[in-house]
């Protein structure tokens, strides 16, 4: 059974990328201390939930991170809700925003367009 004061060093808690995309699976990196292992990642409504396990302590296996990979979401804002054993409750949570997919320009697309502007401009300052 984890204690109050093992919980409240459950764990920290990063996405990777850092800024998620929709339609683009991510991981969710999860630093915990003490020694827990981890199910897998569930998502319902808004939230993802992930409930972690004790294992048997050993030195040198605390402080694991553990990478949780997510399937691709739709965007929108997340709650990544983390759950000691045997806990009702979550012990950490944190949101994690999920953005839209905004198709970058090819700078070499710009500079055409640029160029066709500035041809389209001369011809239609040019004296009759």
């Amino acid at each position: 059974m984890i204690t109050a004061s093992a919980q409240a060093q459950v764990a920290q808690i990063t996405t990777v990328p850092a800024n998620p995309v929709a339609g683009v699976p991510f991981l969710i990196r999860v630093l915990v201390q003490p020694c827990f292992g981890t199910g897998n990642a569930i998502v319902s409504s808004g939230n993802i939930d992930i409930h972690l396990t004790e294992i048997p302590m050993q030195v040198g296996e605390c402080g694991v991170e553990l990478d949780l990979p997510i399937a691709p979401l739709p965007a929108g804002t997340y709650n990544i809700r983390l759950f000691a054993p045997d806990s009702g409750s979550p012990v950490k949570t944190q949101a994690v925003t999920i953005g839209a997919d905004v198709p970058a320009f090819d700078p070499r697309v710009l500079v055409m367009l640029a160029i066709a502007l500035v041809v389209i401009a001369l011809l239609r300052i040019r004296p009759s």
